[in-house]
C-alpha cells in the first residue's frame, strides 16, 4: 500500500472481516463499509472520504478466509465492486483453506510462495546481526547451529519459511533450545520463551504467574477464534466471567484479571490492540498462535463439551487448524475418536475421517486401534 501510494496512486487498504462486521452489525452497503474501514482513525469526515476514495487506483483487501459466515457475500460484493470500478486493480489476500477459486472466475490467481531455505538463512542472518549487535563471529556460529536444526527438523524447516515464525525460531536457537518436532509443541516453546525473555526495547510493567497468564491466553484465543471482531471490552468481560469460576473469584475481579492479562500479552507482543469501526479490537500477531491457544482451551473441555464442539464446527474451515493442533497437544485420542464417530460413509460431503487421519500426523501418541 505504501509503495503504490508513494507514487501518487489512491490506495484503499482494508481488513475484510471489519468490512463484514460493519455490513452485518451496522447495515452498511459494501462500498460504504470499505470507505469507513479504510478511513477509520484518520479524522477525515465520511463525506470527504467518499470524495477522496470514490475512484481508487488500487483496492488491497486482506482476510477473506476470516469472513465466515459472510465469506460468500463478501466475495460477491468484491466482484461487483470490481465490475463497477474498472479503473481499479483489486488485490485480495486469503489463506488457501476456505478459499474457493470459483468465487472469482476470470480473475488471476497467485500463490504467495514461502521463503526457501537460502532466503530463510539470509534473513536469519539479518535478524542475528541486529540481535547480537553486529558481532559477525558470533552470528556465524549461531547461523551454523540454526541451519543444523533446520536440516534435522522438518517442522522447524517449514516454520522457518514464514518470516514472523523465523524470528521466533532463531530466538529458540540462540537460547540453546532444541526446536520441537511437532507444531503444537513448537508453538508452546515459542510462547514459553516469550514469557521467559521479555522484549529488549520496552519496559515490562505487568507481571502475572505464568500459569494464569497462559490460561487467559487460551481463553482469549478461544473467544477470538470464534469472533475475531469482538470489541475489546466485550472480550475482557467474556474472558473474565469465564475464568472467574475457575479461579473461584467474583466476576468483577475476574474481569480485572482479564484486563491485566491482556496488557501482559500486549507488552510481550503476542497480542496487539487496533482501533477500527469506532471500537478497539484485539488480535494475535499471527493467526497460528490464536489457533494454538484455542486448541489448548479445547483440550480442557469435558467429554460432552468436546463432542458437542466438534459436532458443531468440524466442517468449518476456520476451525480446521484448531482441531489439528488440539490433536497435537495431549488430547489426540479424544479428538480423533470423536471425528471418526462423526464420519458418515453414506454422505459424500463427509470428510471427518480424512481430518482424523491428518490429525494422526500431528499427534505425539495415539491409541493403536485409532491408527488402524
Amino acid at each position: 500500500a505504501n509503495k503504490y501510494a508513494s507514487v501518487n496512486n489512491t490506495v484503499i487498504r482494508v481488513r475484510l472481516p471489519f468490512v463484514a462486521q460493519r455490513m452485518d452489525k451496522i447495515g452498511d452497503r459494501f462500498e460504504d463499509a470499505l470507505i469507513h474501514v479504510a478511513g477509520d482513525g484518520s479524522g477525515i469526515p465520511f463525506t470527504e472520504l467518499q470524495r477522496l476514495l470514490s475512484s481508487p487506483h488500487y483496492l488491497l483487501a486482506d482476510g477473506l478466509d476470516e469472513c465466515d459466515p459472510h465469506r460468500s457475500n463478501i466475495a460477491d460484493s468484491l466482484v461487483k465492486w470490481a465490475q463497477g470500478h474498472k479503473q481499479a486493480t483489486v488485490i485480495i489476500t486469503t489463506r488457501p483453506i476456505g478459499y474457493d477459486p470459483g468465487m472469482f472466475l476470470e480473475w488471476k490467481h497467485f500463490e504467495l510462495l514461502p521463503l526457501n531455505k537460502s532466503d530463510a538463512l539470509k534473513y536469519g542472518e539479518h535478524i542475528l546481526l541486529n540481535y547480537l549487535g553486529g558481532n559477525r563471529s558470533k552470528v556465524k556460529d549461531e547461523l551454523i547451529s540454526f541451519e543444523k536444526q533446520l536440516e534435522t527438523n522438518s517442522v522447524a524447516s517449514l516454520a522457518a519459511r514464514n518470516p514472523l515464525l523465523l524470528g521466533f525460531l532463531i530466538l529458540l536457537s540462540i537460547n540453546k533450545i532444541e526446536i520441537e518436532m511437532r507444531r503444537a509443541s513448537l508453538y508452546k516453546q515459542i510462547i514459553d520463551l516469550i514469557q521467559r525473555i521479555p522484549p529488549q526495547d520496552r519496559y515490562i510493567i505487568v507481571n502475572l504467574e505464568n500459569v494464569v497468564a497462559s490460561r487467559f491466553l487460551d481463553v482469549f484465543g478461544w473467544i477470538l477464534q470464534e469472533d475475531p471482531t469482538i470489541p475489546c471490552t466485550a472480550l475482557i468481560k467474556k474472558a473474565g466471567d469465564l475464568l472467574a469460576r475457575e479461579l473461584d473469584i467474583g466476576t468483577l475481579e475476574g474481569q480485572r484479571k482479564a484486563e491485566n492479562a491482556l496488557k501482559y500479552w500486549e507488552e510481550r507482543r503476542l497480542l496487539e490492540r487496533i482501533s477500527i469501526v469506532g471500537s478497539e479490537l484485539i488480535t494475535f500477531v499471527h493467526l497460528a498462535f490464536c489457533e494454538f491457544a484455542s486448541a489448548r482451551y479445547a483440550t480442557t473441555l469435558n467429554d460432552f463439551q468436546m463432542k458437542e464442539w466438534l459436532t458443531s464446527i468440524r466442517r468449518q474451515p476456520k476451525w480446521r487448524e484448531t482441531i489439528l493442533l488440539a490433536a497435537g497437544t495431549s488430547d489426540a485420542n479424544r479428538v480423533i475418536s470423536n471425528l471418526i464417530s462423526l464420519d458418515d460413509p453414506g454422505d459424500p460431503t463427509s470428510t471427518e475421517v480424512l481430518l482424523a487421519a491428518t490429525a494422526c500426523y500431528e499427534a505425539v501418541e495415539i491409541q493403536p486401534e485409532l491408527e488402524k
